[in-house]
């Protein structure tokens, strides 16, 4: 089911299907800068990565002594999310373990997923819980995806991501695959901007 959220600048829509957010519009110009999730490229617009960001070796991982399988990038994101409420300016789903997680990753957790927005702007807040009696391990992550460039007179390198502070970090290099290489890159070096390029 699709929920939406908005205020006199900005509408957002958001799915129970892996409270995925499906549209960010400013509104008054009407412009999406959110993908519209065209399957022919990629069908997704802002994936939930949970419990894992990335892919694995033939999609098998070992905890508590067995091997389980997860697809790329989990469960988040193919899972029935339930709505848990809605005010003015927020929304919030969850995602609780059931029988059906547990076969794939063996623990009790509750993931919740916070949508709130303000002003021109929209937060996403995650929060997981352990429901376990033991330690549980996992990864969460986002995968948005943006129109870019917006404007026909514009191109990527005309776009940057911006910081609220410099930053100071290498990143893993991937292979063609999606794996880890085990190698590690520069990446940011005391900036608080990130320039765009194919």
């Amino acid at each position: 089911m699709i929920y939406s959220l908005e205020n006199s600048m900005i509408k957002i829509t958001a799915s129970t299907l892996g409270a995925e957010l499906h549209s960010i519009t400013g509104k008054k110009e009407g412009t999406e800068y959110l993908w519209n999730g065209d399957a022919k490229y990629w069908k997704y617009h802002s994936p939930i990565l949970f419990p894992i960001v990335g892919n694995l070796v033939s999609s098998k991982y070992r905890a508590l002594e067995r091997t389980y399988e997860l697809p790329s990038h989990g469960l988040g994101r193919i899972s029935d999310f339930k709505f848990i409420s809605q005010t003015n300016d927020s929304i919030t789903f969850e995602l609780k373990y059931s029988e059906e997680t547990m076969k794939r990753y063996p623990y009790k957790f509750s993931l919740l997923i916070n949508y709130t927005i303000k002003e021109n702007s929209v937060k996403v807040t995650y929060n997981v819980k352990n429901l376990d009696n033991k330690d549980i391990s996992f990864s969460i992550g986002a995968h948005p995806a943006f129109m870019c460039p917006i404007e026909k007179n514009e191109k990527l390198e005309d776009y940057y991501l911006k910081f609220n502070r410099k930053e100071a970090s290498d990143r893993m290099e991937i292979t063609k695959d999606g794996y880890y290489s085990h190698k590690r890159k520069e990446g940011l070096v005391d900036t608080d901007i990130m320039l765009l390029s194919k």
